[in-house]
Parts: C-alpha cells; structure tokens; sequence
C-alpha cells in the first residue's frame, strides 16, 4: 500500500469515527435534519480538500469541528430562508460549550478500553442485558440462574467498569 492509500485510509477511519458526533455537533447549531446532512457531507468534502494540512496526532475532531462551524455560518450568512436559526453570537457561544462532546469521546474510549477487558461470559451477560435489552430477571431466566446471582454478578461488571474508566481516565489527565 502506498503512502496515498494509507492517508486516504487513516482520513476514512477518522471520518467513520466521528461523524455521529460531528452529526451531532451540527445539528445543535442548525435544527434542521435535511440542512445538517448537507452541512455534514459539505464538511467532510472540505476536509478531504485540506486534510494534508491536518497534522497527525492532533485532535481529529477539533479540526473537524472547527471547519463544521465554519460551515454553518457560511449557511447562515447565504440563508435567506424563512426559517429562525440562531445568531453568529449565539452558535459562538454553543461552539464554546462543545468541550462536552470531547470529553464524552474520552469517556466512550475510555469504556470500550475496559469492556475489552472483560471476559467473554461478563460481555455476553452485558450483551443480553443492554443490546437485547433484557431484564436482569428474564437474563437471569434465560441463562437459569437465581435472580438474586444475577443483580450480584451485574453489580460486579459495573462496579469493575466504574473502576477501569475512573482509571483509564485519570491516568488520561496526567
């Protein structure tokens, strides 16, 4: 593989990664959903366009961030539309909150580090309990296990959870 395809590579896993958050980011600055998916693929182009000025191991996001906002107040300066968006000094001041989404991908990084950790049968009991969306008591009838065995053994996994993200996330911070 030669060093374009790895570049195109590195840009498509980065824009997979954090393109629901980016979704999200636009869409708190713009209510609109057919706007936003507009807004979404206009950014992702721009930053194909200028990702050799992006530098790695800096925070993809930010720079994706950064262009989206960008984006919006040029929609915003070109809309002529009817419908009421909020004002430059407005989307300033959400874009200046926007650290939460941040810190949320640090946390969910900081999850899946640990839930890799744990072993097969603590992640199917999590798989049955949070994909499939099962009681503990209909998990626990599935597997025949006593009820009371099962809320222990789930307060295990979260309170082991708990623990490797306050690490993982402490240790981040230093």
């Amino acid at each position: 593989m030669d060093s374009r395809d790895s570049k195109h590579e590195i840009f498509l896993t980065n824009v997979l990664r954090y393109q629901n958050r980016l979704f999200g980011y636009i869409y708190a600055l713009i209510p609109n959903m057919a706007v936003v998916e507009d807004l979404v693929q206009e950014t992702i182009l721009v930053m194909w366009e200028k990702y050799d000025s992006f530098e790695e191991g800096t925070n993809f996001f930010a720079w994706a961030k950064k262009i989206a906002y960008f984006k919006v107040i040029n929609y915003l300066e070109k809309s002529h539309n009817s419908e009421v968006y909020f004002s430059e000094e407005v989307i300033a001041r959400i874009d200046s909150y926007s650290s939460v989404f941040e810190r949320a991908d640090h946390r969910f990084e900081a999850l899946e580090n640990c839930m890799q950790k744990l072993s097969a049968k603590d992640k199917e009991l999590l798989k049955l309990k949070y994909v499939e969306d099962l009681t503990i008591k209909e998990v626990a009838e599935r597997l025949s296990r006593p009820v009371q065995g099962m809320y222990k053994v789930m307060a295990r996994i979260h309170s082991a959870l708990e623990d490797c993200v306050r690490f993982n996330l402490m240790r981040a911070e230093r």
